[in-house]
């Protein structure tokens, strides 16, 4: 792991991130979605504040039974508002997934955190690549297609930083 200069919070007050995993700069993916929808088989975690947002659109989201959305909630400090509900998997993908696409991108500010972020997760103060990526490719590192949404989440500061980092592990990975 790669240790960071500061603690970087993201908007809402969470996560905190003080580590990074290198890994994030040399593991490759394609460059954009290809609407495979094989990233949201297992649901997801929305964090309590994306909650209030996508229940008060429920009547808005057509052909979805909303009782049926969510599982049980768990509190966790690492996630925005001190917790998550996992999404519902029906017919083996995320409940808001339709035709390959999640429909919760046509409505500001609902998508999960862990889904603006991914591939990249979060936990225990680090940064890493997510574990199940499906659309591994060499077009882009795992760090350059999630690089908007950190610094829409974490700021510019942050991104200077891993900046320098990518700079740094491409560097030594290419005298291996």
């Amino acid at each position: 792991m790669i240790s960071l200069s500061r603690k970087y919070v993201g908007v809402g007050g969470a996560p905190e991130i003080s580590q990074v995993s290198p890994w994030l700069f040399i593991e490759m993916v394609s460059s954009s979605c290809v609407g495979c929808g094989r990233c949201c088989s297992n649901g997801c975690d929305v964090e309590f504040p994306a909650l209030g947002k996508i229940l008060n659109l429920a009547e808005s989201i057509q052909g979805f039974d909303y009782d049926l959305w969510f599982e049980t909630p768990c509190l966790d400090l690492e996630f925005p508002g001190g917790g998550f509900v996992r999404a519902s998997v029906q017919n083996g993908t995320c409940v808001f997934q339709r035709d390959g696409k999640c429909v919760l991108h046509s409505f500001s500010g609902c998508k999960p955190l862990v889904c603006r972020l991914f591939p990249i997760t979060f936990d225990l103060g680090i940064l890493k690549v997510a574990a199940d990526i499906p659309c591994r490719g060499l077009e882009v590192s795992v760090y350059a297609r999630a690089q908007q949404d950190l610094l829409s989440i974490f700021g510019r500061d942050l991104i200077q930083e891993l900046d320098r980092f990518c700079v740094s592990v491409l560097r030594s990975v290419k005298k291996c």
